[in-house]
Formats: C-alpha cells, sequence, structure tokens
C-alpha cells in the first residue's frame, strides 16, 4: 500500500511540475530587447564590454527604455510594463507604465517603440554594474511576460558633454581637442575633444522623449534644418501626434535646457509652422524670413581672445540662404553680427547669431546653415573653431572642455564624483544633523569591552562562586544579551531622541516674463524608528496661480538624491514604488514605501514648475530704459513674496552686483545702480567654493566642505561665473542647467535679477511648512495622496532654507501704469 501511495504522489508531482514548465516557457508576451538611453551618433566610442549596451546615458540620471515585444498568445485588455532598478542606497525601486490596450493585437505581432503611448523610463543608481529588469504585466499586476533583465548598464560620467541631434547627424561637426596627444589611439582622435563630447542621433519622431526628464543625460540639443529631412521637420512641428514630444522638449529648455537651431533654406518653411513660432521666441523678419548671399564673412573669438576670420562663397555664379531675425524680440541678444554684405547699400551687419531666454533655458538661433555648403567647404580647423564658440555660446564656456589631460577613457564610467563636488557637498549639506548627537567610537569600545567581560569572566565567575551551577548559562547568556541590548537602544534613544527631522533647502526661480515659477527642492529625512516612509512635494498654494479642476496643475517630480545613508541592500529585499499615474500626467510625482532604519537618514530630491498669478503676482517689475539711454536703469519693483521682508537681497544688471533696499511685501521698491556701490567681489565671496570637492585633511567623510556653516549654494548657481581665475576644474557636473553664469555677462541688458537668501530656520515641521510667513514654498506629504484625501500634519523638526532667484524683464520706455505706492 506504502508503494502505492508513494507512486501516486510522484505522478502528482510530475504533472504539476510539467504544468508549471510548460506555463513558465510559454509566456504569452516576450520582450526582444529593451535599450535602455538614446540612440548613439557618430562620436560615441565603443563599448568596453563585449555584453554593453551601445546606448548613451549618464550614470544617476533618468533614460528612456526603448521596448520591442512579440505577442505570442491573445492579451485581452490593457498592458503595462513594471520597469526595476536599485538606487544609489542599491534599494530596489518600481515603476510601472502603461502600455496601452493589446486586445486589437494578434499573436505574432511585434511591437515596439512606436506603439506605445507613452515612453517608459528608468533611473539607475549602480554607476559601475546596473541591472535593469522590464516585465509586461496586464491590468491586475499579472506577468505576462518573463523578466527581462538588462546588465552591464554603465552609464557616461555625470561631467561627460551629451549633445543630441534631431533629424539627423550633422555633417561637419568638430571640434578642437587643447589636450590631444600624438601618441594617443586613433579611435580617441576621431572623437570629439577625444571621448569628453558624444553625440546621440534622434532620428525617428518616436525617439525623442514624450516628457522632459528623457533629457536628463543632455547638455545641448541641436536641430540643423538643412540635414534634418523636411518630413521629419513637419512631422515635428506640426502633426497633433507630436505634441507630447514638442511639450517634453519646451519643457526641458525652460527649466534650464539649451537649444541650438540653424536655419538658412528652410528659414521660410520652419517661420510658418505655429509650434516653432512658440518654441523659438526669436521672431524672423516677417516679410522676408531669409535673403540669398553670395559672399560673407564672419569673424569670431577663439579661446585665448584670438581673432578668427571665415569667408563663406558660394559656387560661382550662385547664392545660398542666410535668414534674417528681427533684433525687436524680448530678452534676446545678438551673438555674432556677420560683415556687411557686398554691394548692399546700407552696408548694415545684420545679426547672423542670436539668443534669447525661454524659462531658465536659451534659445539661439543662426542664420545659416552649418550642415552644408559653402559652410562645409571651410577647411576643418575653421569649422572646428567656430562649432567651438558656437557651443560655448550656446550652452556654458567650459563645461564641454575636459580640463585635465588624465581624464578617464572615453565611455568609461571613472570616478562618479569627477567633476561633481557640489552634488557631494549638497548631499552632506542635507544630511547633516548637527542637533542629533553621535556617540564617540571611545564609548563604543568601553561598551564592548564592559559587555565582553560581563558574558565571559564575570558570567563564569558567578555560576562557579556563587550559584555553583554552570549549566545555568543556558539561561544567564540569553538574559544577559537581552538586558545589554534592551539598555542599549533605550539609551541611544534617549541620546537620539524620538522626533522625526528634516533637513530642507529650496531653490525658487521666479520668470515673470513667461508667467512661470519653477523650484527645486533637496531634503534629507532622519528616521528615529524603523519605518517605511510615503514622500510628495508640492508647492505651497501662495507660490501659484490656483487653476481650475481638469486644467493644468502644477508639475512635480519627486525622486532619490544620491548619498543618503540607509546602510544599503540586504538578504531581504527592500524598495519602494514611484507614483504615477500617466493618464492625469503625474509622473513619478511621489515614492510609496521608502524604507528607512532606525536613526539613519534617506536623501530626495523634487523638481517642480507652476504658474504665476497674473492678477497677483509675486512679484512685478516697471524697469525700463530710461529715453535716450538704453544703457540706465529706471522704474521700480514690487514684491509680494510670503516671505517677510526680505533684508539681504542683491539686484544684477549688466553684469554687475549692486545692494538692494529691504524688500517689504507690497512696497514698491526703486533700484538705485550707483557705481561706488557696485558689490566686484559678492559673488566670489558668496560662493564659498574653496575646498568644493576636496576632504578637508584628516576629517572624517561627513565633515567635508558643505556643513551648514559652510555651504552656499550661489556657487552652484553661478559656477562658472563664481570660479577663481586660475581654477581648471568645474564642480557642477550635475547641475549644469541651474548655472544661470551667462545672465552676468555686461551686454545682456533686457534682463536683471534679483538673489536673495532666507534661513536657516529650525523649527516645528508642520508650523514651518504651513504659517502664512513661511520661509518653505514647498510642502512635504507623508501620505499617499489622492483627490478626496487631505495632507495630515507632519509631526518633527524642519530645518529649512530658501534660495530666490527673479528674472525681471526690462522694457524699453515705461510700460503700464505705475506701481501705485
Amino acid at each position: 500500500m506504502r508503494r502505492v501511495r508513494f507512486d501516486w504522489w510522484l505522478v502528482f508531482a510530475g504533472v504539476i511540475c510539467t504544468v508549471g514548465g510548460v506555463s513558465a516557457q510559454s509566456p504569452k508576451v516576450v520582450i526582444q530587447s529593451a535599450e535602455i538611453g538614446l540612440p548613439p551618433g557618430p562620436f560615441t566610442p565603443e563599448p568596453s564590454h563585449p555584453n554593453q549596451p551601445v546606448t548613451l546615458f549618464k550614470s544617476q540620471c533618468w533614460a528612456p527604455i526603448a521596448l520591442k515585444l512579440t505577442l505570442q498568445e491573445p492579451v485581452s485588455g490593457s498592458a503595462q510594463l513594471r520597469v526595476e532598478t536599485t538606487d544609489d542606497d542599491d534599494l530596489r525601486t518600481t515603476l510601472t507604465v502603461p502600455l496601452g490596450d493589446f486586445s486589437a493585437h494578434q499573436p505574432g505581432m511585434t511591437l515596439s517603440p512606436v506603439d506605445w503611448p507613452y515612453t517608459p523610463y528608468v533611473r539607475p543608481g549602480d554607476v559601475s554594474s546596473g541591472t535593469v529588469t522590464v516585465t509586461v504585466l496586464d491590468a491586475a499586476g499579472i506577468p505576462l511576460s518573463a523578466p527581462f533583465t538588462q546588465r552591464y548598464l554603465r552609464g557616461r560620467n555625470r561631467s561627460a558633454y551629451i549633445m543630441a541631434t534631431l533629424g539627423a547627424s550633422v555633417p561637419g561637426l568638430d571640434l578642437p581637442n587643447p589636450h590631444a596627444r600624438a601618441d594617443a589611439p586613433e579611435t580617441n582622435r576621431s572623437l570629439l575633444r577625444g571621448g569628453r563630447v558624444e553625440t546621440a542621433v534622434l532620428t525617428e519622431l518616436h525617439q525623442l522623449p514624450d516628457r522632459a526628464i528623457g533629457y536628463d543625460a543632455v547638455d545641448l540639443v541641436i536641430l540643423a534644418t538643412g540635414s534634418a529631412p523636411q518630413a521629419f521637420l513637419t512631422e515635428l512641428f506640426h502633426a497633433p501626434a507630436a505634441e507630447s514630444r514638442r511639450a517634453a522638449l519646451s519643457e526641458w529648455v525652460r527649466r534650464g535646457g539649451k537649444l541650438l537651431i540653424t536655419v538658412g533654406e528652410n528659414a521660410r518653411t520652419v517661420a510658418q509652422y505655429p509650434a516653432f513660432r512658440e518654441l523659438i521666441p526669436l521672431p524672423f523678419v516677417t516679410e522676408e524670413p531669409s535673403r540669398a548671399v553670395a559672399d560673407l564673412t564672419i569673424n569670431w573669438l577663439a579661446p585665448g581672445g584670438l581673432q578668427k576670420t571665415a569667408s563663406l562663397r558660394g559656387q560661382p555664379g550662385t547664392k545660398y540662404p542666410l535668414a534674417r531675425f528681427s533684433e525687436k524680440g524680448h530678452t534676446s541678444r545678438v551673438l555674432l553680427r556677420h560683415a556687411p554684405l557686398v554691394n548692399d547699400p546700407d552696408q548694415t551687419e545684420y545679426p547672423l547669431v542670436m539668443q534669447t531666454a525661454y524659462g531658465l533655458g536659451r534659445v539661439t538661433l543662426v542664420a545659416i546653415d552649418l550642415d552644408r555648403a559653402p559652410f562645409l567647404d571651410l577647411p576643418t580647423e575653421q569649422k572646428a573653431s567656430f562649432w567651438d564658440w558656437l557651443i560655448r555660446k550656446a550652452d556654458a564656456d567650459r563645461a564641454s572642455v575636459n580640463p585635465d589631460p588624465n581624464a578617464p577613457a572615453p565611455g568609461s564610467t571613472g570616478n562618479p564624483t569627477s567633476e561633481d563636488g557640489f552634488a557631494q557637498a549638497l548631499k552632506d549639506h542635507v544630511d547633516d544633523f548637527q542637533e542629533v548627537p553621535v556617540i564617540s567610537f571611545g564609548w563604543v569600545a568601553l561598551l564592548i569591552a564592559f559587555y565582553t567581560l560581563l558574558i565571559g569572566p564575570v558570567e563564569y565567575l558567578f555560576l562557579k562562586k556563587v550559584i555553583g551551577r554552570l549549566e545555568f548559562t543556558w539561561l544567564t547568556f540569553p538574559l544577559i544579551v537581552l538586558s545589554v541590548s534592551t539598555a542599549a537602544y533605550f539609551t541611544a534613544y534617549a541620546i537620539k531622541g524620538d522626533a522625526l527631522r528634516i533637513n530642507k533647502v529650496d531653490l525658487v526661480d521666479l520668470d515673470p516674463d513667461s508667467g512661470r515659477v519653477y523650484g527645486r527642492t533637496w531634503f534629507t529625512i532622519f528616521s528615529p524608528r524603523i519605518d517605511s516612509y510615503t514622500i510628495g512635494v508640492t508647492p505651497r498654494s501662495d507660490w501659484q496661480d490656483q487653476q481650475p479642476p481638469g486644467s493644468r496643475q502644477p508639475s512635480v517630480h519627486v525622486d532619490w538624491l544620491a548619498g543618503g545613508r540607509t546602510g544599503g541592500g540586504n538578504i531581504v529585499s527592500r524598495g519602494y514604488t514611484y507614483h504615477t499615474n500617466l493618464p492625469d500626467q503625474q509622473f513619478a510625482d511621489g515614492l510609496m514605501g521608502v524604507p528607512i532604519p532606525v536613526w539613519s537618514t534617506k536623501a530626495f530630491q523634487a523638481d517642480w514648475s507652476a504658474t504665476l498669478s497674473r492678477t497677483a503676482p509675486l512679484v512685478e517689475s516697471r524697469l525700463y530704459h530710461p529715453p535716450g539711454d538704453p544703457n540706465a536703469l529706471a522704474g521700480r519693483i514690487v514684491s509680494r513674496l510670503p516671505f517677510g521682508t526680505l533684508r539681504d537681497a542683491q539686484i544684477v544688471y549688466a553684469g554687475a552686483v549692486y545692494k538692494l533696499d529691504p524688500l517689504v511685501p507690497g512696497v514698491p521698491v526703486t533700484p538705485i545702480l550707483d557705481p561706488s556701490t557696485i558689490h566686484a567681489e559678492w559673488l566670489r565671496t558668496q560662493a564659498a567654493l574653496t575646498g568644493i570637492g576636496e576632504a578637508v585633511p584628516g576629517s572624517g567623510p561627513t565633515e567635508m566642505l558643505g556643513s551648514h556653516r559652510q555651504l552656499s549654494l550661489w556657487g552652484m548657481l553661478f559656477h562658472e561665473k563664481a570660479l577663481p581665475p586660475g581654477t581648471r576644474t568645474l564642480q557642477n557636473a550635475s547641475f549644469r542647467q541651474l548655472d544661470q553664469s551667462w545672465r552676468f555677462d555686461p551686454a545682456f541688458r533686457d534682463q536683471a535679477m534679483i538673489l536673495a537668501r532666507v534661513g536657516p530656520v529650525r523649527g516645528a515641521a508642520e508650523s514651518l511648512l504651513t504659517a502664512a510667513d513661511s520661509p518653505s514654498p514647498t510642502t512635504l506629504w507623508r501620505s499617499e495622496r489622492s483627490p478626496d484625501q487631505s495632507r495630515a500634519p507632519l509631526a518633527g523638526v524642519l530645518r529649512q532654507e530658501t534660495y530666490i532667484r527673479m528674472f525681471l524683464p526690462i522694457a524699453q520706455q515705461p510700460i503700464g501704469d505705475p506701481i501705485p505706492n
């Protein structure tokens, strides 16, 4: 009987294994590929690992996923993609993105990125051997495919400079390499600046990100309308299906991105697209968007002040197109004028390169096709020199130049903190809880020695001499361990306290000209207990215009910030989830279930924007140039910031910094630009750059520059301008989009900046976040938000500091009614 029963169980187990094996081997969906990053261009080095993907992305940056899959069986209803990776603390992160309705797709069909309603994204945290796993799920979260894992994801160093070209690769693109060596490998010499600069080429519309974070790794976007196919330009700027791609590019520029467009032959065509005119604030001359010329001379300055000249001549008897820009564009400047044209009656030097502010970013327009003759006919050295000048003007003067000839090899991750000292300093700054006592190593060593004596000789002597029963050690040993552990826990609890603590830094950029406010938030949570946190950040209601339901709501993106000390992963898989609701345009606007151990910290960041009120603006400017004096400044400013009085504010105009009278809410202030009151060294003294990126000799890792007493964000917000002369290495690789050094150009006189700082202030968290004169422009959430759920009060202690930048337009003459006194 026992033999028969055993055989039946064996048969049953075999059937279960067979059915399970068939189920595991026959998923309804098979993932063919999941490419992480942007398509590489001609200047991307070969991967160093045979299985390493060739796509282009940076470590700790968001990157799009090009998903391709095949249906094996019919799938009814909607599907979604689960994306899993790890953050910088080795905690698993999960993001879910809808893939649309699969009901109409037949078995055997292959679906590619062009079929998805939303582009999936991922942000790997491991800079050396990142791993990303994607799985297709049904609407209920049941897997439809086997997990597909991408390994060996070696992102580029944050200091790498990446240019994305739209439509096609740009012919003739080249850059001089000041550190080129004759003995360098041939592959390195064929790269841009030896591999410092790389290019991504997005030739299809679906390759363009549909969210601004898709350009996270990109420093400069180039659209050469001469080489880009006409169909691509029409689809990009005219097709309704491209609206999300256009909006993503526009939002990326508004938040600090840089866009370079060359127009010549297609000037008349692109000027007719409403979407192009909306994206490009620089207007063309309406009656004549372009003209034909036969000979053109351009002059520019190479690094070191060396004058460069090039003559652009068409073929004998032929002419080439030259776009015509209007100089009436607000907050625009002419970067380069061409010499008077031959046989031109008025001998006018028309704009050749113009630039305008667009939110926090810039748009640069070039009036000739740099991807066509006659520019392509110039000698290689001249083309490289002009491209070098143009990229420095379109973006930053030094970001694309490798300051170190011994930098990591092209395409490698190198040192993850290379040229990123401010990132480490900021992490240390928000992670520094000086009010929480730290038990010294001496006390820990003494307690360990006492514990060793207690469980060793003391217990032995007590059992042998006093009790006389050594076998009682089975009872006394666990009692000693439990008692000492309990005493240590409550002692540490009494020393460190039971209060939740938060250090938070906010940056607010107000742009009244575009009616937008942009914010960045960095904060660290110190947890007094083992807990999981659901994190959210929203701008306060008094910092934005109240939108009716169904209209555009504030855009918020919440994420992890590298540098928290959670202790990393363990045997038990821990992780958290991004809150996403793409039909409502909510993408990663919160983090759910973030685990933080007792007396540990976790660092976060948020990026948000909102619409300014037109009826009651936070700042109102009536600045203008007096008639007959375009270099002077007159008019008044009124601040309605919900801070109370700003007493330490500066105004920046034409590259000079002046002290501004206290800004009392509702009270007009007249800037007085007295040359005798210029703060010539204000930026460099306030920047406090000394030691950024360098450890203090003899100090521990948490004592680097960047403590509460030392760190100033002004050196990050105007980094290249604040650098002392002779400084070789930048330290702002993670914050290039925030650098507004270009606004210190003395020739930029269409805008003034007001700079101010509030705090630091420490107090009860809920009071600081909700008070009428709160120093915080944002509110923190600790519970999952829903339309019918109000925010719960936040208990604990908050340390808050806020930086403010206001970009105020200057009119050519007095405008509007005067601000009442």
